[in-house]
């Protein structure tokens, strides 16, 4: 309703404008008085819209340039904070000590399961040492996923195996290594 009854009155007023200018313009056509205008009928009507586009344009062409460049300057700052993040964890890995973990019940264990066990987590302990300085290297998690296969920590295994298969989906080692995986269980 309250759309309707404004549309009605701008439709109106066109018509009404349209019904007194249109014998004119029939009028001067036919006289051929009219004189030659180059640019277009909505350009002559309405300069000032026009004026403010080409403004609008200028405007949008500087913000453009100055926003890739401050997009430039916010990812060499994302990489510096990445490179320095890089580089505390690099050293806090070189500085912790690595002392392998013992087994919480040694007097249960024989000495030779607990020389097996602190050896697992030695292996263990270097692998993930090595693949969070290395995180692309797929051979670290293969050897990772080979040594949770044969101490039979099938979910660990999947897990680091599926890491390789995202990495080089067409390693056929490890694709033999899931379907044993899959046997298992």
């Amino acid at each position: 309703m309250f759309l309707v009854i404004p549309l009605i009155l701008i439709a109106g007023s066109a018509f009404g404008i349209s019904y007194i200018v249109w014998p004119k313009v029939k009028e001067l056509k036919a006289k051929d008085d009219l004189p030659a205008v180059e640019a277009s009928f909505w350009r002559l009507m309405s300069p000032e819209f026009f004026s403010f586009l080409k403004k609008a344009e200028i405007r949008y062409k500087v913000f453009k340039k100055n926003m890739i460049v401050d997009y430039e300057k916010f990812l060499r700052r994302a990489k510096i904070a990445s490179l320095k993040t890089d580089n505390i964890i690099n050293k806090l890995f070189e500085k912790r000590p690595r002392v392998p973990t013992r087994p919480q019940f040694k007097d249960l264990k024989k000495p030779a399961e607990r020389e097996n066990n602190l050896q697992f987590k030695n292996r263990e302990g270097n692998l993930i040492d090595d693949i969070a300085k290395n995180p692309k290297d797929k051979s670290l998690y293969k050897a990772l996923g080979a040594l949770y296969f044969e101490n039979r920590m099938i979910d660990d295994a999947r897990e680091a195996f599926n890491v390789v298969l995202e990495l080089d989906p067409s390693d056929s080692e490890v694709k033999e290594y899931l379907e044993k995986i899959g046997e298992m269980v």
